[in-house]
Formats: structure tokens, sequence, C-alpha cells
């Protein structure tokens, strides 16, 4: 029998290339999909920030922009204040896509979520937040 640690990894990485799939049918990318979200949710975030959030290197991001710009899905500005600071911007085509993304992701949810008991939905969602709080915990200690 496999460890826990085994399957959640397996788990995990099962569950992301679902996602992916269905956002690659629609044209799109779990990475993308990310940076949608989050600019949905807080529009003209500094790249440094919007990096944090999707837990990877500038330059990574940067070549996601560059293709999500030409896409005409964002525009980068510089801040007011600080020069040095870029700040994306969702344009009308992102916010359009984000809509539809939300759609695909929502209908992912509730997917997974009928494959559990409410009882089981919030026992695992226990579980995991005690998994990643001790992850985060390691990683500060690290």
């Amino acid at each position: 029998m496999d460890s826990l640690s085994r399957r959640l990894v397996l788990t995990a990485k099962s569950m992301r290339a679902h996602m992916e799939a269905r956002l690659a049918a629609e044209g799109s990318s779990l990475t993308r999909w990310i940076v949608l979200r989050s600019l949905a949710e807080e529009d003209g975030l500094s790249q440094r920030r919007l990096a944090e959030l999707l837990s990877v290197e500038a330059p990574t991001l940067t070549r996601h922009l560059d293709r999500m710009a030409a896409d005409g899905l964002v525009v980068r500005k510089q801040d007011t204040v600080d020069r040095r600071v870029t700040r994306i911007h969702l344009t009308p085509a992102g916010r359009k896509m984000h809509l539809g993304l939300r759609k695909v992701v929502q209908g992912l949810s509730d997917e997974f979520d009928s494959l559990l008991s409410a009882r089981e939905a919030a026992v695992l969602d226990r579980v995991l937040s005690r998994i990643n709080a001790h992850l985060e915990d390691v990683a500060d200690v690290g």
C-alpha cells in the first residue's frame, strides 16, 4: 500500500493534470487562470506580488505576462508613486476570459465536491489545513 504522502502527491498531480486539460480545452492554462483570478480579486498587483502568489520566479512570470499581454488580456503600467514597480491590470478581454474560466473552474470544483459527503469534505479540509500549516512552519524554520 502506498504511503499517505505519496497518495497525496499523486492525487494533487492528477488533479492538476485534470484542471490543465479542462482549461486547455478553453484555450488557457492553470497559470493563466491563477493570474486572471488574482487580478480579478485585486487588479493592479505588482509584478513581484503576483510572482509570490503564484510561487514562481520573476522571469517565469515575465514570460507568462508577455504572452498574456500579447493576447490582450493584461497590461503593464508603471506605478505612479514608485517607478521601479510594475503593476499588472486586467483588460476587458482579460475580465471576459476570467469570467468564462471561472465557470470551468466552478464546474471542476462541483465535480470534486460531489465525490464527498459534507462530513467527509469538512474532515478533508481540516486535515489538509493541518498539513499545509505544518509545511509552512517547516519552511519558516528552514
